[in-house]
């Protein structure tokens, strides 16, 4: 059984607990004990909530108010009364609604509401403010602010206060708001970045929706956090930059802080107010002790400073750290050291005791050590277990592999790779999925990063390096190498032995599926000595090596020589293609970047749009998903790369103002427009400007499936689907099952209108002829009006003659490898999947239904047609079917 705070768990407690407001009474109870929460040794109970038994609340006139509830005793408003907080007693006064107020019930709670308009207070962007009465300013301060309070003695109005604390992202120039304190009748909620889509309550995080009786009620809507109270102040926050509070009319003239004093006077908003803000569950006191009370006794130190102005805790609440809590929410003292309660620390400097901060200041502890390939010690100020160092592989170029144990070996296979999709659906960077894996843009670079400590580097067409902690030393395994210090034995095979040389080893780990090789390329001829020591020249690839270069601060830590040699060798490829050249040159300094060292400029900057070249740009932390802390894991690395200019962020692919960055949702990034569908297609969200994201419930309607097509999740009308297995048997689109036999190439299906922009023709050649009895197929062949494309048994692609890597697009066609399935896609038209197993799966949208020919039938919704031959006769063999659809431009064997 869990228990809410202050109270404990106890399997024969009284079920007549002492409670408020007479807790010293005990109730004349015979029952029998239960299994209950049990209000912690000077708690009581008080609506339901453990508070200290000098808080309990007062009882008037048969209802049981909470200390500092103020209510109306009448039904017209006339008489005021307050649990008092010192008397613990009901203090009332005459008093009135306000000239634009009425004495109404609502929600069960009789208050003065307002009869006018309310107004509306912002704070968005880096912080720009539009006050109640309208007035627009830009406030860069980077501490805690009041934004609204009320400000004056009226009786007659709740008092509130409502205060932002502002922090520097991703310059020190500019602030955004990080957390949001909403105060009301001694309660606080908080708002903060740290904790998106949940609160803080008495310094304890809850999760929406939350509810306090009479005080708060915090709804979630969207990616916003509402926070309503009973007599009209709302207060919102997206967890990231933008803050709003409302207030009802009859706050006009009598409220103060950054949102202005709501007199509908624009000039005077700027009015000054010299009290400053505290923190949740603390008071600002002008000569509070100079010897602040912590969860630690003090009185030790013999302490005798003067009264200071500070921020003091409120009575029952006590500092732990940097935090006012309750007192049995204290941490622990030990061995000269305050921890914060369930922390998690180290006590020995050679990590061999683990211990935890546990309740009522007891710590346990129990014996440790760090494992194979980590060591004992501090980052980021704190002692723990962390890797000795990180094995770096690299493919760079036409390629040349960097093994983890620093071997080089050039590999010129020919096979798939597959790299910027998420589940198959398209993402802006950056983009997480929660803490464990996240994808940022660093430099010119592609970064995932792990919780485990794997980091892979892309620059998305040239260099790629995959780093792995120490801990993984001796487990690996791949072209890389298996990480154990020892280059001699990197040619490691599946199966364990040693491979005699790199193209026996680079086919060994060939993907896409064990037995399917991919073809090896005959190394290209070496350059002519002129040519080779033209591109080794200071102009060149030897600009690398130059001692006096771009890149000589690099030579000591990085040697130049074998790049420059790889440089060489791809330029001789290439003919000398400059762009081949900066490739080289651009992975270089990104090798030099990575070991910490940092490159002078060697390129120009004339290629960055709305956006200026850094050799040391901070593009992961300048981007509109930065606003949110759900994503931002930038690594601590200087690269070089374009960045944003100043007021300008990057919104995945360009650069944009402030003001028109879009939305952050569960660790992906939406650009102002993009839409955002679940996983189950049940919330459909699209992102509004200024960051607000709007969720509406939905549904697939009947016929429709919840689905990824063309990179987009959403509900799709059902396709029609053709299916030729590995045993000769063909599916219908109209569910007619047959088998197919060996009739060579034949035309599984075609668009019969051979006009149409959408014409296709699929044409499957499962020809076995004398030589073969398997009727596998053995080449898949997609026609298009002005593409052909073939994939042969090898899963290997051609397009118009000319072979591919994966993946290939050319306007609405794409042909990517993945699940072990080559997959052919023409958007909105059709997708043939053919798989390792020899199953081909051909699907066509449902607006091309009763359009389609060949051995997969009409489409039509009917199975009695499917059987038809290409003449129109029936037939009751689906052989005799599929030899009909012959492809007559094809080879057959007549046998």
């Amino acid at each position: 059984m869990s228990c809410p705070p202050n109270s404990h768990y106890e399997a024969c407690a009284s079920p007549c607990p002492a409670t408020c407001p007479y807790p010293n009474q005990q109730p004349n109870c015979t029952d029998t004990c239960v299994e209950a929460c049990v209000c912690d040794s000077g708690f009581v109970l008080s609506a339901g909530t453990c508070v200290p038994t000098n808080q309990c609340g007062c009882f008037y006139k048969g209802a049981y108010y909470q200390q500092g509830q103020t209510f109306w005793a009448d039904d017209q408003c006339h008489q005021l009364c307050t649990c008092d907080r010192n008397l613990s007693a009901v203090v009332c006064r005459n008093s009135s609604c306000a000239v634009h107020e009425s004495c109404s019930v609502v929600n069960g709670s009789r208050s003065c509401r307002p009869l006018r308009n309310q107004a509306v207070c912002t704070g968005s962007g880096d912080p720009h403010y539009r006050t109640f009465d309208g007035l627009r300013f830009d406030f860069q301060g980077t501490c805690v602010y009041q934004l609204a309070a009320l400000c004056s003695d009226n009786t007659s109005l709740v008092p509130f206060n409502v205060t932002v604390k502002n922090d520097n992202r991703w310059s020190n120039a500019v602030s955004f708001t990080h957390t949001v304190n909403v105060s009301v009748n001694g309660f606080t909620i908080t708002l903060t970045r740290d904790h998106p889509y949940q609160i803080l309550f008495d310094g304890q995080l809850a999760e929406l929706p939350f509810w306090l009786q009479d005080v708060f009620l915090v709804l979630r809507s969207g990616n916003i956090a509402v926070v309503k109270t009973n007599f009209g102040l709302q207060v919102t926050f997206d967890w990231s930059n933008v803050v709003s509070v409302t207030l009802p009319s009859n706050y006009s003239s009598v409220v103060c802080g950054l949102c202005g004093n709501f007199n509908g006077v624009v000039q005077d908003d700027f009015t000054m107010h010299n009290a400053p803000s505290c923190p949740p569950n603390s008071h600002y006191n002008p000569c509070a002790p100079g010897c602040t009370e912590t969860c630690v006794n003090t009185t030790v130190h013999n302490c005798s400073r003067p009264c200071a102005e500070a921020c003091q805790c409120d009575q029952g609440y006590i500092l732990s750290g940097q935090t006012c809590v309750p007192q049995a929410e204290c941490g622990c003292f030990y061995r000269g050291r305050y921890y914060k309660k369930h922390q998690m620390f180290y006590v020995s400097d050679q990590c061999l005791e683990r211990c935890v901060c546990g309740d009522n200041g007891t710590v346990s502890c129990q014996a440790s050590r760090c494992g194979p390939g980590e060591a004992c010690r501090v980052e980021k100020g704190v002692l723990g277990c962390y890797p000795v160092s990180y094995g770096r592989c690299m493919a760079t170029g036409d390629p040349h592999y960097w093994s983890f144990d620093g071997r080089w070996f050039d590999f010129q296979g020919a096979c798939a790779y597959t790299l910027a999709k998420m589940n198959n659906e398209f993402v802006t960077l950056p983009s997480s999925f929660g803490q464990q894996v996240t994808i940022n843009q660093v430099g010119y670079n592609v970064e995932v990063q792990t919780d485990f400590g794997l980091r892979v580097l892309y620059d998305t067409f040239y260099h790629a390096e995959v780093h792995v902690p120490s801990s993984y030393q001796g487990r690996m395994c791949g072209l890389c190498g298996n990480y154990n210090g020892n280059q001699t034995d990197d040619f490691l095979l599946p199966n364990g032995t040693q491979s005699v040389n790199a193209d026996a080893f680079g086919q060994a780990w060939a993907l896409p599926a064990t037995g399917v090789q991919c073809g090896v390329q005959s190394s290209p001829q070496q350059c002519d000595q002129t040519k080779t020591e033209r591109y080794r020249r200071g102009d060149a690839c030897g600009l690398m090596a130059a001692a006096g270069g771009p890149f000589s601060a690099c030579h000591g830590v990085v040697k130049p020589e074998q790049h420059v040699i790889n440089c060489v060798f791809d330029l001789c490829v290439m003919d000398g293609d400059r762009a081949t050249l900066c490739e080289n040159l651009q992975a270089y300094a990104i090798i030099c970047q990575q070991a910490g060292i940092q490159v002078m400029p060697w390129r120009n900057s004339s290629f960055c749009p709305n956006s200026h070249y850094a050799q040391c740009s901070n593009n992961c932390a300048n981007t509109c998903a930065s606003l949110s802390t759900s994503i931002n894991n930038c690594p601590d690395i200087c690269m070089e790369g374009c960045q944003c200019d100043e007021g300008w962020l990057s919104d995945g692919d360009t650069c944009v103002p402030v003001g028109d960055c879009g939305c952050v949702h569960n660790g992906k990034y939406l650009k102002v427009g993009e839409v955002l569908v679940t996983d189950t297609c049940d919330i459909k969200c699209m992102c509004r400007a200024a960051g607000l994201l709007e969720c509406v419930n939905q549904t697939c309607a009947r016929g429709e499936i919840c689905e990824v097509r063309d990179g987009r999740r959403d509900c799709y009308t059902k396709q029609g689907h053709c299916v030729f297995d590995a045993s000769d048997h063909l599916l219908s689109f109209d569910g007619v099952m047959g088998t197919v036999g060996r009739p060579g190439a034949f035309q599984m299906a075609f668009l019969c209108d051979q006009q149409s922009p959408d014409w296709f023709r699929v044409v499957l050649d499962i020809h076995a002829c004398a030589r073969n009895n398997s009727g596998n197929v053995t080449t898949v062949h997609v026609f298009f009006q002005d593409m052909i494309i073939t994939v042969n048994n090898w899963w290997h692609s051609w397009v118009n003659g000319k072979k591919v890597s994966y993946p290939f697009m050319r306007g609405e066609v794409s042909v990517s490898y993945t699940n072990e399935a080559v997959v052919i896609e023409k958007v909105s038209t059709m997708r043939l999947t053919y798989s390792v197993t020899g199953e081909v799966v051909l699907s066509v949208s449902t607006v091309l239904k009763n359009q389609v020919c060949g051995a997969c039938g009409n489409f039509n919704g009917v199975t009695a047609d499917d059987m038809a031959t290409s003449n129109g006769r029936n037939s009751t063999m689906m052989s005799l079917v599929a030899s009909s659809w012959q492809a007559e431009d094809f080879f057959t064997c007549d046998v």
